[in-house]
């Protein structure tokens, strides 16, 4: 499935933005505000990959819109589900709708990858929620290493309520695009495939960091297994996966941010 498009960022132009919720224009979306300038150092591009979940997407939004951290950044939507095109007017946000479903997981990686702007790749779980400080943690995580992962997160238990666990956060890291692309991207598989691309990076000797998150500072909200579409992935495949796409109103879907609970609340009192 092929997807080529090359960004070029020239890193002397002069930025300005309010970072306010709902993207800080003054005159509404498009509009910059005067005299609101921002940071210009580590710049993400945060790739949300989705598939027939739109409330959670909508909520995935909604955490990339809450985040602090000043700096250039865009948050990337792929959707290859043909029936549905997503629509919303964000400055920092691109929506791409595609007419085909690409075979695997790891195609579909890959293409984000090629959809990036800025330097630093962030996957974005479109069924999971990211609190406000992420990138700012993100930010001053590299320390000279060309990607890192961390250990410690929330996820959302059996019972209802969201606790802390101190494992390995699997499917997401934050590298470098260049050295991606490099090592030939994410294996094409749909099971597996961050840990293959561990690997791939590893064996061309490029440096991984690892973090240790406490609660204190912990910026993820695990839900894996708590919708079908995740339980799918190992169980029945990408495959039984696709068929869920009929479910999915067909045509234009206007997204309307939000959360459906105070993550912040709930995590301060898990």
């Amino acid at each position: 499935f092929p997807v080529t498009i090359r960004w070029v960022v020239r890193h002397d132009e002069k930025y300005r933005y309010a970072g306010t919720r709902d993207g800080g224009l003054e005159g509404g979306p498009g509009q910059l505000a005067p005299g609101a300038s921002i940071r210009i150092g580590v710049m993400f591009s945060c790739c949300c990959l989705t598939y027939c979940r739109p409330q959670q997407l909508e909520e995935a939004l909604e955490s990339f819109l809450r985040q602090t951290y000043r700096g250039l950044k865009e948050l990337v939507i792929l959707n290859d589900n043909p029936r549905v095109k997503y629509r919303f007017n964000h400055p920092e946000v691109r929506i791409i709708n595609l007419d085909k479903r690409f075979e695997n997981m790891g195609k579909k990686l890959n293409a984000s990858c090629e959809l990036c702007k800025y330097p630093i790749r962030v996957g974005w779980p479109d069924d999971d929620v990211f609190l406000p400080n992420a990138l700012e943690l993100f930010s001053t995580g590299m320390n000279g290493s060309d990607y890192y992962s961390f250990f410690g997160y929330w996820w959302f238990a059996e019972n209802g309520k969201i606790m802390w666990r101190d494992d390995l956060l699997h499917g997401l890291i934050i590298g470098k695009v260049d050295a991606i692309r490099s090592v030939g991207g994410y294996p094409e598989i749909s099971c597996g495939e961050d840990k293959g691309l561990r690997k791939k990076l590893a064996s061309a000797g490029f440096i991984e960091h690892q973090r240790n998150v406490t609660p204190e500072d912990g910026f993820f909200i695990n839900r894996w297994g708590k919708n079908r579409l995740t339980a799918y992935t190992i169980d029945k495949g990408w495959n039984e996966i696709g068929k869920i796409g009929d479910t999915v109103p067909k045509g234009d879907y206007e997204l309307k941010p939000h959360w459906d609970r105070d993550y912040l609340v709930a995590v301060a009192t898990p």
